[in-house]
């Protein structure tokens, strides 16, 4: 580890793993609902150490961009394989990271929103799922089309106003 951490290759060889984990990611990622929804959680709970290493070092970079897409694909594998307090813990810091000099364009916050909107709904916490797809709404009504907007608004009906402290 030591000779590795001391290599002018050690950066290269992290961006082209957390690439490759985005990559697996977003492809798996988004054919949970399938079929073979059994197959794909199973081979990325084994690659799961593997996505927490990108997870970490796309956050140590300050690559917010890819570690919201990677979050974004992950979030239905955490939520079906109990792993809300880790997924939790990682929008955060990712939602810590995204100020001026990190900021994510209004699709990709969105993704993240929602994402994050799904984590929080999952462990019972409906206010901080209302504000996230809240604000997953406002970015698509004002900077998407149609589909993203009917999709937020969809996620955001499993949130209800009344079960928060009444932000509208």
């Amino acid at each position: 580890v030591e000779r590795f951490e001391a290599s002018e290759e050690a950066d290269a060889i992290r961006r082209r793993h957390a690439e490759f984990c985005l990559g697996v990611a977003e492809r798996v990622g988004t054919a949970l609902l399938g079929e073979d929804r059994r197959e794909r959680l199973i081979a990325l709970e084994d690659d799961h150490d593997n996505f927490r290493a990108a997870v970490a070092w796309l956050e140590a970079q300050g690559d917010l961009p890819s570690m919201a897409r990677l979050l974004a694909a992950l979030w239905r594998f955490w939520q079906m394989h109990g792993h809300l307090y880790e997924a939790r813990r990682s929008f955060d810091r990712a939602f810590a990271l995204d100020d001026e000099s990190h900021g994510l364009a209004p699709a990709e916050r969105r993704a993240l929103l929602t994402a994050a909107g799904g984590i929080a709904y999952w462990q019972g916490d409906i206010a901080a799922a209302h504000r996230w797809y809240r604000e997953a709404v406002d970015l698509a009504r004002a900077n998407e089309g149609p589909l993203p907007l009917a999709n937020a608004l969809y996620d955001l009906s499993f949130a209800p106003l009344e079960a928060t402290t009444a932000e509208w």
